[in-house]
């Protein structure tokens, strides 16, 4: 769902270089940073995928304002399949507590590893999608 959203990286000027690393292998260390609670340098050797390289990709795709388009396509396509009802304004109590209370189960923002307030909100922008997407996570 999120490959179509991920911004196309910048021709080298010179061409050459180092093969770019598999975009999904690098959102799948992401979304496992960001449930686990681990560190960007605790990642584990299954990702293939190097501390300096996610962290730097987050990082670009924080700005480039990913998490948010990846949370609106997940709600366009819950409503889609009419798993969101559009006609209430407010939620249900309940809702919200459950919603925060999966937001706690990402332990990555209850640590608050990231120090720059632009990516913890990119952070909690993913957290918020993979919650609306997985709700029984």
């Amino acid at each position: 769902m999120a490959a179509p959203l991920i911004p196309t990286p910048a021709k080298r000027a010179r061409g050459g270089g180092i093969a770019r690393i598999d975009d999904r292998r690098v959102f799948a260390a992401i979304v496992f940073a960001l449930t686990t609670g681990f560190a960007w340098r605790h990642l584990p050797p299954t990702f293939c995928v190097s501390q300096q390289t996610t962290h730097r990709r987050f990082t670009e795709w924080s700005e480039s304002g990913l998490w948010a388009r990846f949370h609106r396509a997940v709600l366009d396509r819950l409503g889609a399949t009419g798993d969101i009802d559009w006609r209430s304004s407010t939620p249900p109590a309940c809702a919200l507590e459950r919603t925060i209370a999966w937001l706690g189960g990402y332990r990555r923002l209850t640590i608050r590893y990231e120090r720059h307030g632009h990516l913890f909100a990119a952070l909690l922008a993913l957290a918020a999608a993979i919650t609306c997407y997985c709700p029984e996570t």
